[in-house]
Order: structure tokens, then C-alpha cells, then sequence
């Protein structure tokens, strides 16, 4: 077998290899364990032979394929041994050529040493002049530096001056081994403390109106220079807050020491905070002492505004300011974010200011109104600013104006009762025609709430100042820029004719007994032909002015309108019941009178406590009745019992109920929706009843001249079971005959002189009449009679209507019907009776059931009409 390929071995030396133990080419091969391994329990001599021959035949091979490699590198080897024996040849030489060269360079060194060292001294000196020369060069650029820096300081360019203050200074620290140096930082140090200051001054003047952004933008890109960057908007937060406290303090100690009492404690009072300094502000100057603060906070809210309007715009710059857009995007967020606790500064303030309850509740209307005013013009202002309701302020003014409107309310109370007191009731000479129109109050503000065009503009939001703000705009900040601060200006719609709320030609005093302008007005305008003149009192104006003026604060107070409301209607009561209490006469206790129920119930707490609709929310006064009528007024039959004051009383009801009526379809658009139906019950109770009893009020009188008990008594004694029909009147028609005669002839004599109008004087005959018919009615309805009785009412009746024909009564045969209907209900069907007593309720409960009884209806015809007045 031949030699393999690449190997050099033959194939039956790989043979012999392949077949070799593979732990004989183990590093830690042992040849004692191998054999012992090896050898079997039972071996015996020849094993061991065999063992021993196969043994070498092993290491002939090896031995034979180690000869073949080491003949196969044989060339090799003996080539590398030459190389090494050059190699060490060279190495020998070169050790030679270095100690040559060691001993060359040793000379070498010697030569040089002392021409090199001049050589080196001499650059050494250069470098030393080269920087002296720039250190001279240095000092005379940072003292050039420095005048320009003063200039700039002067001039107010502090953005240059803080990046000459820098520049300095960094050329500055390079040399801090120069004591002239030392004395430049110094100065520096002073001009950048200078500069610095300056910038802080002009960051917080940017905070205060009017705002300037060339300014604004130089302290913002200072305040970068100097690295304060995070810390401007905390810097900006606080110069606002200070601008708030500062306003508020300057303002109010300004207005305190214009009190000749506090100007000898000047100094003490320079000490005090808000909420101490407000103790010395006094009344004459409270209101624009308010005024001006509350100028200032808007001044500052709009600089906040213009602030962040700033921050916006310059984040959307381009070119050299768009490296720094990122910066002021954050510092118009920041601004946006503290909004809201600025105007939590601003309301804590003005907070403070209105503490003095007791002193702003001394106010005249018109100051409270404008007071007011001011409060919710700053109150739109900071909503329209942040985009929340100011829950703190509207707390104020809600608790302001119950307070103001309770201590209003019971002076108003007490005037009316001094009033009422002195009341004569005796007509004002007013003018022929005389109406709501003519009394500027009502008028005014009737105008003005019915106006659909009516605009209010910012400056003013008397109306709409309590609706939440959830659009977007802001109105107020928009016209600022034209039509400045509204706290200095008012701007009303040239469409707005009307008079202003709180501008008036006379103050609540104005409420007075008499009105020198008004009488003026009326005796100019007065006519001889007085029939057609109202009947009205100096004290009815006056209600219907306060009418006027509780709607007008209703408008105005909208947060307390119910509130202010029910002490319109304790001011209503009041007159009201005071007029019944005067001429009652017992009218709602005369027998067969027809009342309402509700009417009796009026003239019965005539002599109780003012009734209220609701007394949870505000707290009124109540009174007992201890208005006595004037001893002016003559109640003497001489008199006719006191009819022309109650005529004039009557009729003044009257004209107040007219003014009621005339703001009834407002009250809706001013009251909460969970109180119209207390609207409308005092409405339905109070008011709507006026008419009846309008009508009770004459027939006090009318009871005093013909006693309904007497006519009713002499009726009861005539027999009207009789089965013969007499051909003469009852004697009771006689008794009324002389009664009405006598009457007629002291009411035309009275009406000669008085000069009372046609039109009370139709009042009083119908009313008379009226009451004539209810005692008849009364008189009638006996349970016990007879056809031939139903006869005689039928007679009686005639012979009475022609008295009232005897004495030229007209227009009043319709009266007669009530008794006429009675009487004639006798002769009804049976199937008709239960539905004439259902619809018949002008009669009493009594007298209808007197009829069923005493009609001759079936039992069951009966039945069902008894059942029906029953239910």
C-alpha cells in the first residue's frame, strides 16, 4: 500500500493507527494501569505472551509513522536553524551600532546644551510679552465694556446690558491673578447687581397696567441671558399677586387718611393690612374708594391678558426667534394655569373690602345699586378671564343684598306705616286721566323690562351678570382696548332710552308724603271738572313708586328676586290690610252678605300678623296692627260713617291693584320656576279679590244706614205660609222705603259739597242696592212657604224696585235679578233642580238649602239637590 494523500502515511499505517487503543494518546496514559487493566483474572503465560507481542507490534508502528513525520520536516528544520543563526548574527551587530550611537549622541548632547538653553529662555520671554500684551489688550476692551454697559443701564437696554455684564466677566475670570482685574470684577459685579435689579423692576412693571411688550419681551430674553429662565413664571405669578395686595392697600389707605380724623395717625396706619385698613375707611368714601380698586384689579386681569396674548403670538414666531418659540409656548401655558389663582387673589380682596356689612347697608338705594353695579361688572369681568363661575363673589353679593335689602325692606315698613298713621284719606289732586303712566317710577321701569331691543353692554351687566359664562369669547377683554376700562366708562346701547338702574333725579328719600315736582306737574295740568280725577292719596303714589322700585331691585337682585318678592307682597299686605282694618265695618259678618271665602278670610286677619308666602329664605319683619285711623278722618253719621275716606281708600286699593296687574306678566321672567305657583296664589288670593272687596268696603256703609238685621228680622215675621194673597206690600218694604229715602236725600246733599264723582257715586247705589237684594235674598229663603207666599216676595219686590224708580236710580234693574232668580226658582221642574243648585253658588249654602226645603219637589228630586250642596 502506498503513501495516502496529504498525509504522507500509507494506507496500512492508517490501518494500524485506526486500530491502536485511543487511550494510548491520552495525556494522563498510565502503561502499569493499562496492563493491569489489560491482563484477565485468569491469565496464565501465554496470555501475557500474546499481550507482550501485540503490545510491540503497537509501538513499532507508532514508532514507524513518528520516523515518517519527523524525516517529512527534516528540510524544514535545518532551514530554520540557518535563519536563527543569522538572526543571532545581526543582533550582535546591532548591539555594536548601538553602543556607537549611544556614545554620538552623549557627544552631541554636550555640544548643544548651553545654546539650547539661551534658545529656550528666549521663546519663554516672547510667550510672557504675548500675553501681557493681551492682557492689556483685554483691559482695555472691558473698559471700553463698561461705559457702553453704563450707557445701556441709563438708556434702559438691560438685555444688552446683561450680555456686556456676562461678556466681562468671562474675560474677567481668565486673569485672576491680576489685582486690576480683581478690581474690574468688582465693578462688575455692582453694574450686573444694577442691571439685574433694573430687570426684575421691568419683569414686575410688565405685571402692571399698561402693559408693554417691547418691555416685557427685553426683561424675558434678560432674565434667559442669566440663565433664570425656569424661574420667570414663578417671578411673573408673584409681581401679580404683589400688584393685587399692593392696589388694594395703596387705594384704601389713600381714601382713609382723606378723613381729617385719621390724618393724625398716618404713620399707624401706614402699618395696617387690607383687612385692618378697611375699619378707617368711612362712608362719603367707600364707593369710589370700591370703584378704583376694582379699576385697578380689571387693569390687571386685561395686563395678565395682553401677557399671555404676547406668549402666544411669540410662540409662533419665525426667524430669529424660533429657537426660543418652545420657551414662551411655555410660558403662555404657565400664564393660562395661573389665571385662576389670581383671581382667587383678587376675590379675596374684594372680599375684605365689602366686610363692612353694616356700613354698606347704611348706603341710599342708588349708591347700594351702584355699589353693586361695580361688584358684578368685576364679577363678568373675572368669569369671562378664567372660565369659571366666581362662587366667592356671587357668595358676597347674594349676602350683601340680603342684607342691604332686609335693613331696606323694614325702613320701608316702618315709612309706610308712619304713612298710613297720618293718612287723612283725602284725594291728592292729581290730573284728569291720572295712570301708571304718569308715575315716572313705574314707568321707567316697565320701559325698560319690556324693551326687546334693549341691549346691556359689558360695562353694565346689572341683568345678565348672573348667567354662567359657557361661550366662547371674551367680550370684555375685546372692547377694553376702545372703550377702556368700564369702571371709568359707560358705554350704553344708543337703543337703551330708558333710564339707567342706578342713576335716579331723587333719592329713596324721595318716598315722601308729598312730591314738590309732582304736585307742581299736577296744578299745572289740573282741571276744574274733578268727576273725572281719580281718588288717590299722596300715601298711594308712594306704594305704587315702592311697587315700582322692589320690581326694579327684583331686576336687579335676580340671585334674591323671590326674597325681594315676598317683601313686595308684606309691603302690599301691609296697605291692604291696614285699609280693611280701617273701614271694615264688619261688611264680611252681614247677614246674607255673599262673601268668597277667601275674601272672609282677608277681612279676618285684618286684626293678625302681616301673612307671608315663605319666610325660609329671608327674614322679615312681621307686625302686629297698631295703626290706628287718623282722628282726621270723620266716621259720624253726620259723615255718612266716614264714606269719603273709605271712597278714597276704596279707590286707592284699586289703583294699586291696577299697578300689581301691570307687572304680574314680568314677575315670571324674575322668579325661580319652583315659586310660580306662590306667584300665582297670591295672586288669586290677594290680588283678584280686590274688586269684591272693593264692593264689601261700600257695603259697610250701606249696612249702617239700612241695617240688614233689622230688614232681615222684620221680614222673618211675615207670614209667608198665608193661603191669601194680600194686595199690599210687607211692612218691611216700608221700613226700607223710609231708609232709602232718607239716605238718598244726605247722599245727594253730601255729593253737592264733596265733590266726589259720578262714578262713586253710581258705586255707592249699586252697592246700596246690592245690599238691599242680599237682604231680601236672606229675608226669602225660609223654609217654610206657600205658593201665595212665593207671591207676596214677587209683589215685595216690585214695590221695591219702584222706590229705586222714585228716586231716579238708573242702569240698575239688573241688580234686582238675584232675587228675581230666587224667587222664580220655586216653579222650576224637578228634573231642573239639581243642576240650578250646582250652578247656582251666588247664593249661600243656606239659602239654597232653604229653598229645596221649602219648595214642593219630590222626595227624590229633593234628595239629589241636598247631595249635590253637600259635596
Amino acid at each position: 500500500s502506498g503513501p495516502s494523500k496529504g498525509t504522507g502515511l500509507t494506507t496500512t499505517q492508517k490501518a494500524g493507527l485506526a486500530a491502536l487503543d485511543p487511550r494510548l494518546f491520552s495525556p494522563d496514559f498510565d502503561v502499569l494501569h493499562h496492563l493491569w487493566d489489560t491482563v484477565p483474572d485468569d491469565f496464565d503465560p501465554e496470555t501475557i505472551s500474546k499481550l507482550l507481542s501485540h503490545l510491540q507490534m503497537q509501538q513499532t508502528q507508532i514508532n514507524t509513522v513518528m520516523y515518517g513525520k519527523v524525516m517529512a520536516q527534516y528540510d524544514a528544520m535545518d532551514k530554520s536553524l540557518h535563519q536563527m543563526e543569522a538572526l543571532a548574527q545581526a543582533l550582535k551587530e546591532a548591539r555594536e551600532f548601538a553602543a556607537l550611537s549611544r556614545t554620538n549622541v552623549n557627544n552631541a548632547k554636550d555640544s548643544l546644551a548651553v545654546p539650547g538653553l539661551h534658545v529656550l529662555s528666549l521663546h519663554e520671554q516672547r510667550e510672557r510679552y504675548e500675553s501681557i500684551r493681551k492682557v492689556l489688550h483685554q483691559m482695555a476692551t472691558v473698559s471700553n465694556l463698561e461705559e457702553t454697559l453704563k450707557q445701556n443701564i441709563a438708556q434702559g437696554n438691560l438685555k444688552e446690558a446683561i450680555a456686556l455684564c456676562i461678556k466681562c466677566g468671562n474675560l474677567i475670570e481668565k486673569y485672576p491673578e491680576f489685582d486690576c482685574f480683581k478690581e474690574m470684577k468688582a465693578a462688575f459685579t455692582n453694574h450686573y447687581a444694577v442691571a439685574k435689579a433694573k430687570v426684575d423692576t421691568e419683569l414686575g412693571n410688565s405685571c402692571q397696567h399698561p402693559f408693554d411688550p417691547k418691555r416685557y419681551r427685553m426683561a424675558i430674553e434678560a432674565n434667559q441671558l442669566m440663565r433664570k429662565s425656569a424661574r420667570v413664571v414663578q417671578y411673573i405669578c408673584k409681581y401679580f399677586s404683589r400688584s393685587v395686595s399692593q392696589a388694594a392697600r395703596n387705594t384704601l389707605l389713600s381714601h382713609a387718611l382723606m378723613d381729617t380724623q385719621n390724618l393724625e395717625k398716618a404713620e399707624d396706619l401706614k402699618k395696617l393690612k387690607v383687612r385692618a385698613l378697611i375699619k378707617y375707611l368711612k362712608e362719603p368714601n367707600f364707593v369710589s374708594c370700591f370703584r378704583l380698586i376694582l379699576e385697578q384689579m380689571s387693569d390687571i386681569m386685561y395686563c395678565n391678558h395682553l401677557m399671555i396674548l404676547e406668549n402666544q403670538s411669540l410662540s409662533q414666531q419665525s426667524g430669529p426667534l424660533a429657537p426660543h418659540t418652545a420657551y414662551y409656548k411655555e410660558l403662555h401655558d404657565s400664564l393660562n394655569l395661573n389665571k385662576a389663582a389670581l383671581w382667587d387673589d383678587i376675590q379675596r380682596n374684594v372680599t375684605v373690602l365689602c366686610s363692612p356689612t353694616q356700613l354698606i347697608c347704611s348706603f341710599q338705594l342708588e349708591e347700594f345699586l351702584l355699589l353693586l353695579d361695580h361688584l358684578n361688572t368685576l364679577i363678568n369681568i373675572g368669569e369671562q378671564f378664567t372660565r369659571e363661575t366666581a362662587h366667592k363673589l356671587r357668595g358676597i353679593v347674594k349676602q350683601l343684598s340680603k342684607a342691604f335689602f332686609e335693613d331696606f325692606h323694614r325702613s320701608r315698613l316702618e315709612h309706610l306705616q308712619n304713612l298710613l298713621s297720618d293718612e287723612s284719606w283725602e284725594r291728592c289732586p292729581v290730573p284728569p286721566r291720572f295712570g301708571m303712566n304718569d308715575i315716572t317710577d313705574m314707568n321707567g321701569i316697565i320701559k325698560k323690562i319690556s324693551s326687546a331691543s334693549r341691549v346691556v353692554t359689558f360695562e353694565s351687566p346689572l341683568t345678565a351678570s348672573f348667567t354662567p359664562i359657557t361661550t366662547k369669547g371674551n367680550k370684555f377683554f375685546e372692547n377694553y382696548a376702545t372703550r377702556g376700562n368700564p369702571f371709568i366708562t359707560t358705554n350704553v346701547s344708543e337703543e337703551d332710552d330708558a333710564e339707567p338702574i342706578n342713576k335716579r333725579n331723587s333719592a329713596d328719600t324721595d318716598i315722601d308724603d308729598t312730591n314738590d315736582n309732582l304736585n307742581a306737574t299736577l296744578n299745572t295740568r289740573r282741571r276744574r271738572e274733578s268727576s273725572v280725577s281719580p281718588l288717590l292719596t299722596t300715601t298711594t303714589i308712594n306704594v305704587v313708586k315702592m311697587i315700582a322700585r322692589y320690581l326694579e331691585m327684583m331686576t336687579v337682585l335676580s340671585h334674591i328676586s323671590w326674597d325681594v318678592f315676598q317683601g313686595l307682597i308684606q309691603l302690599y299686605q301691609l296697605y291692604f290690610h291696614t285699609i280693611i282694618s280701617f273701614f271694615n265695618l264688619s261688611a264680611s259678618n252681614i247677614p246674607g252678605s255673599r262673601v268668597e271665602p277667601e275674601v272672609k278670610k282677608l277681612f279676618e286677619e285684618c286684626s293678625t300678623v302681616v301673612p307671608m308666602v315663605d319666610a325660609k329664605a329671608l327674614t322679615l319683619p312681621r307686625y302686629n296692627y297698631g295703626i290706628k285711623l287718623s282722628p282726621k278722618v270723620d266716621t259720624q253719621p253726620s259723615a255718612l260713617y266716614g264714606l269719603p275716606a273709605m271712597a278714597v281708600a276704596a279707590e286707592s286699593l284699586f289703583f294699586v291693584k291696577q299697578s300689581l296687574d301691570l307687572i304680574q306678566p314680568h314677575l315670571p321672567g324674575f322668579l325661580p320656576k319652583t315659586h310660580q305657583q306662590a306667584l300665582n296664589t297670591f295672586y288669586a288670593s290677594s290680588v283678584n279679590s280686590i274688586p269684591q272687596v272693593h264692593l264689601l268696603l261700600f257695603k259697610g256703609i250701606c249696612n249702617k244706614f239700612i241695617p240688614a238685621q233689622t230688614i232681615i228680622s222684620e221680614m222673618q215675621n211675615v207670614n209667608w205660609r198665608t193661603k191669601d194673597i194680600p194686595m199690599h206690600h210687607s211692612p218691611y218694604v216700608t221700613t226700607l222705603k223710609k231708609a232709602l229715602t232718607e239716605f238718598s236725600k244726605k247722599f245727594t246733599a253730601f255729593l253737592d259739597n264733596s265733590g266726589l264723582s259720578s262714578k262713586i257715586e253710581d258705586q255707592m247705589w249699586s252697592s246700596m242696592i246690592s245690599h238691599v237684594c242680599d237682604c231680601m235674598v236672606e229675608g226669602f229663603a225660609t223654609p217654610n212657604c206657600t205658593p201665595e207666599g212665593r207671591a207676596m216676595m214677587g209683589i215685595d219686590l216690585r214695590n221695591v224696585e219702584n222706590i229705586i224708580d222714585s228716586l231716579k236710580i238708573t242702569d240698575v234693574k239688573h241688580i234686582f235679578q238675584v232675587v228675581d232668580v230666587y224667587i222664580k226658582a220655586f216653579y222650576m221642574p224637578n228634573e231642573e233642580l239639581e243642576e240650578w243648585i250646582r250652578s247656582h253658588t251666588e247664593y249661600t249654602p243656606s239659602q239654597r238649602s232653604n229653598l229645596i226645603n221649602a219648595g214642593e219637589w219630590e222626595v227624590n228630586a229633593k234628595k239629589k239637590a241636598l247631595r249635590v250642596l253637600n259635596k
